[in-house]
């Protein structure tokens, strides 16, 4: 998808979601294109009733003395290659909590399964598919804990509470509260919006930075493969 195609596709979402900072959204997601452009993704054949998909995680396989992903590779290779042509990796991220569901590092393979390589081996052979764990990060996220410190490079990526806000309006699959309390290393304790769980705090998506930083995450995973 070109610029051109993108603006065209995009624009009437992000009017809809923006629309005071339209303009900023647009050029900047924009600018995101531009740079992925640059960047090869690999095209593939679209899905079908062909199509078979083994959904996994990194380490469901294992082999004493192998990587996890190194072991996938090769049983899938020995005993499954003419069976599968696609394989979804579920989070396979630094994590602590909800089986890798409370990401750390989107940039970073859980050295536990392997690394960027391990997984690129897979892409000659196989449809990629990675599991993109967008709406929240771990409490451990190092952008959660610079927010917690104060820092202003995250200041606009969560969702504190509003004392109007009524949750009894809100419906999740969930028993836990919506909003849990972090100390912040000054003043008091921030309570902040958490859909899943204490140690999953959610991404403010209403946040432009936020949002291109997570866009930029995804068309990563497209460089490599997925």
């Amino acid at each position: 998808m070109d610029r051109d195609q993108f603006r065209s596709a995009a624009a009437p979402f992000l009017e809809m979601l923006f629309p005071d900072s339209y303009a900023e959204a647009l050029t900047r997601l924009l600018d995101v294109v531009d740079q992925s452009v640059a960047t090869s993704h690999q095209r593939l054949e679209p899905l079908d009733e062909r199509t078979t998909v083994l959904i996994t995680y990194g380490d469901s396989i294992q082999h004493p003395g192998e990587v996890p992903l190194v072991t996938l590779q090769r049983v899938l290779e020995e005993q499954a290659r003419e069976v599968f042509s696609h394989v979804h990796l579920l989070p396979m991220f630094p994590f602590t909590s909800d089986d890798g569901f409370a990401v750390v590092d989107y940039r970073k393979i859980n050295p536990a399964l392997g690394d960027w390589e391990d997984v690129e081996s897979l892409r000659p052979d196989y449809g990629l598919m990675f599991d993109f764990v967008a709406n929240h990060v771990s409490s451990e996220c190092p952008w959660f804990l610079d927010w917690l410190a104060g820092g202003e490079r995250y200041q606009g990526y969560f969702v504190e509470q509003d004392p109007n806000f009524d949750t009894s309006i809100v419906t999740r699959p969930r028993t836990s509260p919506l909003f849990h309390s972090y100390p912040r290393s000054e003043g008091s304790p921030a309570v902040v919006w958490t859909t899943f769980s204490r140690d999953q705090i959610d991404v403010n998506f209403a946040d432009i930075p936020a949002l291109i930083e997570m866009t930029q995450i995804l068309l990563e995973y497209l460089a490599r493969g997925a």
